[in-house]
């Protein structure tokens, strides 16, 4: 992956946005697929600050 976007890794359905403005680190959100919940995780260091959550 490259860039700044984030895309995710199985067709489902976010359940969980586990980022919120001002915040560091991770996970970022929680997928649901098949019954099953992922966490989707930043594909880069993170070394910023969450600026929104659409």
């Amino acid at each position: 992956m490259s860039g700044d976007a984030l895309t995710a890794p199985m067709r489902g359905t976010i359940v969980k946005i586990a980022a919120a403005e001002g915040q560091t680190g991770e996970p970022v959100a929680v997928l649901e697929a098949m019954t099953m919940e992922r966490s989707i995780n930043a594909h880069k260091p993170v070394t910023g600050i969450v600026a929104a959550v659409p």
